[in-house]
């Protein structure tokens, strides 16, 4: 009898792989049963636990998955990635200093109008000799008297006889108005020399505008006096400080209060009264803010450079920027402005040199020349309108100087006062 070989059936093989592929299912559900529970139980744990102890982290033993499990899902926590920012480093700025409470006024409180002015303040704060009309140029010859001179034929006149020194004249209307140096007294004078008449006592510097006075005494009391009745109101006194004026807005005097050590205090006041004056820049010593003078809003001063030469600079008042005019001069005396123009003088070598400098074009003009000058001279430059002059000793007090010069003219053709008569 032949032998059958018995083959396994393909349906048994299949149906093998069924179950043992059944069974890892069930497996794996059962593991994930238990691993659910297991979650689900320590969960429960940690969600009694975070109650008792909220700040504390109690998933850091769970692998991330489940971490983040329980930690989102069961407890509602967010998880957020933070990044660590670099500190921050503050930089801080020094404040600027305060500005002085009276360091600006308005362009409009600058308006004058120039025909109202006595004379030019820069020609008061160094000597007042000189100043004009729509007629004459006037002039004080010391121990002598006031002249009138004529621009015209150049011819002139004596309208007042002294033998004192006079200073501060100003001129408004049918009057001259002046100071005594010897007896200290404020003047005023009709165009023809008659009816002088005493205004005020103690008087040593005098300005004048539509009207109005502007003084200091020798006490060192800023004051105005009223031209139409003489009546007088004092702003301010100092009894220990010197005293100098600078110049005037519309309703305000501008000075300098300097103390013995030589440091100046920039101050204005109202001119209405009864209120204490301002500063109306820094304090600073002598030296660094020399010959200030103001004029229609604008201060001129020199500024000493480390060569001991001086910087002739001009401010709008109320700015924080000054331009240089004249670079690495010597000091003489105030500058003087007259509408576009800036009067000032210097000693260069032995010469003695009264400058002009156009403020429009830059332009600089030798106006007069005086030769054979001692450092230590008292010249003084005067401006008067068509006319300069220089007037003064030119050093000792033993050579006398007062000259003029026409605009018009050359710088060397000079006439000169002497005697009571004007020559070339």
């Amino acid at each position: 009898m032949k032998e059958t070989e018995l083959k396994p059936r393909t349906g048994d093989g299949d149906r093998k792989k069924r179950q043992k592929k059944q069974q890892r299912k069930k497996g794996g559900k059962r593991f994930l049963i238990f691993l659910g529970t297991v979650i689900i139980i320590i969960a429960t744990v940690l969600v009694s636990a975070k109650i008792a102890w909220p700040d504390v982290d109690l998933l850091f033993f769970l692998p991330q998955p489940a971490h983040d499990f329980v930690n989102e899902d069961v407890l509602s926590n967010t998880t957020t990635t933070t990044t660590t920012e670099p500190p921050v480093t503050e930089t801080t700025t020094e404040p600027l200093p305060p500005k002085p409470e009276g360091h600006y006024a308005p362009i409009e409180d600058f308006a004058f109008e120039q025909s109202a002015k006595g004379n030019l303040v820069g020609n008061i704060l160094q000597g007042g000799k000189v100043w004009h009309d729509d007629k004459y140029i006037y002039h004080i010859v010391d121990c002598d008297g006031i002249y009138r001179f004529a621009t015209g034929n150049e011819t002139y006149a004596k309208v007042y006889s002294s033998p004192d020194y006079l200073s501060n004249l100003n001129i408004e209307g049918d009057y001259l108005y002046f100071t005594n140096d010897t007896d200290k007294k404020l003047y005023y004078l009709n165009k023809n020399g008659k009816e002088l008449t005493a205004m005020a006592d103690n008087i040593r510097t005098a300005y004048l505008y539509d009207g109005t006075i502007y003084y200091v005494t020798y006490s060192n009391i800023l004051g105005t006096i009223n031209t139409a009745d003489s009546a007088t109101q004092t702003l301010y006194s100092s009894p220990n400080n010197q005293i100098d004026l600078i110049g005037i807005s519309l309703n305000r005097v501008y000075f300098v209060s300097k103390d013995s050590a030589g440091k100046c205090r920039f101050m204005t006041v109202e001119t209405e009264g009864g209120k204490a004056p301002v500063l109306f820049r820094d304090d600073a010593p002598e030296d660094e803010v020399k010959a200030p003078m103001m004029e229609d809003g604008f201060l001129y001063y020199y500024s000493k450079n480390e060569d001991g030469t001086y910087n002739l600079n001009r401010q709008k008042f109320g700015s924080e920027d000054a331009v240089t005019m004249v670079e690495g001069t010597a000091v003489a005396d105030y500058a003087i402005v007259d509408m576009n123009s800036l009067f000032y003088a210097h000693r260069d070598g032995t010469d003695f040199l009264a400058k002009e400098y156009n403020m429009n074009t830059g332009d600089k003009v030798v106006r007069l020349k005086v030769k054979d000058v001692d450092a230590d001279n008292g010249l003084a430059y005067q401006h008067g309108g068509s006319y300069d002059f220089v007037i003064g000793w030119r050093g000792n007090k033993s050579r006398w100087t007062y000259v003029g010069s026409s605009m018009l003219t050359s710088s060397n053709l000079l006439m000169e006062f002497s005697d009571g008569k004007w020559a070339y």
